[in-house]
């Protein structure tokens, strides 16, 4: 059994500690949030450990793995800091809204080995997969273009859009890589993306989905 950490207690930590807790594979031993309230409300629902202090983590020896879905700007700080303390890190996306920020922290853990992977969880999906690999036989023919339409479910809060970077950085990414997965080795020739806000208002105001190409 793996000993493993959360970081993060928003929505997607939520899901992925209790997917974490009912895998036997796992033993949620910690959870952190940097708001103690729901530290303390979910340690008690995924039976973990609550701190209030991220450091005892990464100094704690038997934890071999850690969760990061916490706010985009912490990312990077806590992979630092996990990939020094030995832990292999899964982290959600985006990595940073940076890419300065992230070059630097490729460089920092370059010769370090570390084991990363990135919340890409549409690369696994069986419809996607299934897909790719008919491509990869040539069962469906020459890919020429590709078009994706993406929707989510509801709207997130405003407060998470300000901290997450909008639609095109925090969802969209998805998409920008499943084109990556499906064309493997080929570079796409031209990239649009475009996007519309028809329901609240409230979004042009952070100028979420205000622009229309990237």
């Amino acid at each position: 059994m793996i000993d493993i950490a959360l970081f993060g207690l928003g929505r997607i930590g939520i899901m992925h500690g209790k997917n974490l807790m009912r895998n036997k594979d796992f033993n949620l031993k910690y959870v952190y949030d940097i708001d103690k309230n729901l530290t303390n409300k979910y340690s008690k629902i995924l039976k973990a450990e609550s701190v209030d202090n991220p450091n005892i983590i990464f100094k704690d020896k038997k934890i071999r793995a850690i969760f990061i879905a916490s706010t985009t700007n912490t990312h990077i700080k806590f992979i630092l800091e996990g990939v020094k303390n030995k832990k292999i890190i899964f982290c959600e996306k985006p990595l940073d809204l940076s890419i300065k920020k992230i070059n630097a922290c490729k460089k920092k853990i370059k010769n370090l080995n570390p084991k990363i992977q990135l919340g890409f969880n549409r690369r696994y999906d069986p419809g996607h997969n299934n897909l790719r690999k008919q491509l990869l036989n040539g069962k469906i023919g020459k890919l020429e273009k590709i078009i994706i339409t993406s929707r989510d479910p509801a709207p997130p809060s405003i407060k998470y859009l300000k901290e997450s970077g909008g639609i095109f950085r925090d969802m969209m990414i998805h998409d920008f890589d499943l084109v990556r997965f499906y064309l493997g080795k080929d570079e796409p020739s031209k990239l649009i993306a475009s996007g519309s806000n028809i329901s609240d208002k409230r979004f042009d105001k952070i100028r979420d989905l205000s622009w229309h190409r990237v």
